[in-house]
């Protein structure tokens, strides 16, 4: 017989003034934890073993018994990922997965936690986790943050050759001396 192990995905909070209980989630809210708490454990899909959920009370507590290799790898990737905060490492539906729950825990103010139901959460998401940001992210959140003010510059060609520092120049005078 297989090893088997939990991995555990608690969510909590509040909804309507009262705390989050597993009847307050509408049924695709319910099936898309589902869907990417999966996708977390078996990111291939396609030869994963069978995982078996119970969701429980106590906030909204979602349970996938599965194959002890695949929680236990788990568990190690996410806690690397609480550590640096970089989900770079995490295979691309692990990594949507992880994105879906940090969306979910900043538009409804939960606090989501992974992790083996004996220890400590590995990972744990609300609306004040910060992510590392890969050099990628990091251009296209500095160009995002710039467009605006381009529109409002008529000449960009003159101000990029006067913040480069060549005034009047239309380009920059040689050093090579055979000129």
């Amino acid at each position: 017989m297989e090893a088997l192990r939990t991995l555990q995905v608690r969510i909590s909070g509040e909804r309507n003034k009262q705390p989050l209980r597993p009847q307050d989630l509408d049924i695709d809210e319910l099936i898309k934890a589902l869907e990417y708490s999966r996708d977390l454990i078996a990111q291939d899909g396609k030869s994963r073993p069978h995982i078996h959920v119970e969701v429980e009370e106590g906030s909204v507590l979602l349970k996938l018994t599965t194959a002890a290799m695949l929680v236990i790898s788990t568990q190690a990737l996410l806690a690397e990922v609480q550590k640096t905060h970089d989900t770079t490492i995490l295979a691309p539906k692990q990594a949507t997965a992880l994105a879906y729950f940090d969306a979910l825990a900043r538009k409804e103010g939960f606090e989501i936690s992974f992790g083996a139901e004996t220890k400590e959460p590995a990972l744990k998401i609300n609306r004040e986790t910060v992510w590392a940001e890969t050099e990628a992210d990091y251009l296209d959140r500095l160009i995002a943050e710039a467009t605006p003010y381009w529109a409002s510059i008529e000449d960009t060609s003159a101000w990029l050759k006067s913040i480069r520092g060549y005034n009047h120049q239309v380009s920059p005078t040689s050093t090579n001396p055979s000129n």
